[in-house]
């Protein structure tokens, strides 16, 4: 995960997104690795225009996205994952500005709240159910190289495993507890794992031991040894079992102490970084029609889901409306279908009208 500057306040996006890729062959991947798009329209509507330009960026699974990307051309490629990345930060920056908590417990609830009332996992939903899912594998795994390629699209598909779930909560802490200065101590947020299972920990000069935070399975931050100091009840602490963060939303039990202190740390780099400057692309974004009878057009009910799922992520109000489109003109049978779409979206709806 990136580590940039500080700064929680987002860049004007009034206007229209244009574009110039200043590439040569020496320099094949510098608009990635140093520059984000320039938004001049509402990151929601950048993310709409998004998903009906190149849907297979969401839809091709963990392990499609790599072969996918290989298929475009090398400067469509840099600009899917230019625009996929500051989308992304732009979702962080959207999101650290609704947090109202400056202690820390409390900004790791806000973090774990705002993910799992936006996402499912897999205590929520089982994927593996629905033949539909065959082809689209949910399951991220964040040794693998197109991990950070990957980020919005398994924020945009509202599923993930823990280590996909975890991370997303891992971006809002990350970028959430920039220091202010560069000599002030920061804590930085990164992945560890413990068996059959990954989550984030918090570590840094300013604290005395680190703090676990595990959103899928819905714990309120810990630490592990209760004989120091600690920033966050330890784990003994938090009571058998441990209260949830968010109400009425799936959980586990937490492992054995011993697991998490022997976890090792892994930081996870976005590439373009937060706060890398951008550059402008010669291309007319315009969202798409989202007028009833230009969706009820669209055969493919995940064009449509995606769509509702940009609306939820950026808490467009139009969300609550999109997802039920979705049940009325692809679920509407009876019995019910019985996909992926269809049970996803409604649990999801159910999220939103918390």
């Amino acid at each position: 995960m990136a580590r940039s500057g500080v700064g929680r306040a987002a860049a004007p996006v009034t206007g229209l997104l244009g574009l110039i890729l200043l590439l040569g062959p020496d320099r094949p991947h510098e608009l990635p690795e140093h520059y984000r798009v320039e938004l001049e329209v509402p990151p929601v509507d950048a993310a709409l225009w998004f998903a009906a330009r190149y849907p297979q960026y969401f839809m091709s699974g963990e392990t499609g996205l790599r072969s996918w990307l290989d298929g475009l051309d090398p400067r469509d490629r840099l600009f899917v994952l230019a625009m996929a990345q500051t989308l992304t930060w732009a979702w962080v920056e959207h999101e650290l500005d609704a947090f109202e908590q400056r202690e820390l417990t409390g900004l790791v609830d806000e973090a774990i709240t705002a993910v799992r009332l936006e996402t499912l996992n897999q205590l929520d939903l089982n994927a593996d159910q629905f033949p539909e899912m065959a082809d689209i594998e949910i399951a991220a795994h964040y040794g693998d190289p197109q991990f950070a390629d990957g980020v919005f699209a398994r924020l945009v598909r509202g599923i993930s495993n823990c280590e996909g779930q975890n991370h997303l909560v891992a971006l809002l802490l990350d970028s959430a507890l920039e220091p202010s200065a560069a000599w002030l101590p920061g804590i930085d947020a990164s992945m560890v794992g413990v068996p059959k299972h990954d989550l984030v920990r918090l570590s840094g000069p300013m604290l005395a031991q680190p703090i676990y935070v595990d959103a899928w399975s819905n714990l309120p931050a810990f630490t592990v040894d209760p004989s120091q100091p600690g920033a966050a009840p330890s784990l003994a602490e938090l009571g058998d079992p441990p209260p949830p963060v968010v109400a009425d939303v799936a959980g586990r039990a937490p492992l054995a102490v011993e697991f998490y202190a022997n976890s090792q740390g892994t930081t996870i780099v976005l590439l373009p970084e937060r706060h890398a400057p951008t550059k402008r692309v010669s291309l007319r974004v315009r969202a798409p029609a989202l007028d009833r009878a230009s969706l009820a057009r669209i055969d493919d009910p995940w064009r449509v889901y995606l769509y509702a799922r940009i609306l939820h992520i950026y808490d467009d109000p139009r969300a609550t409306d999109m997802y039920q489109f979705v049940l009325d003109h692809h679920c509407d049978s009876s019995p019910p279908p019985r996909t992926f779409i269809c049970i996803a979206t409604a649990l999801l709806l159910k999220r939103i009208e918390r």
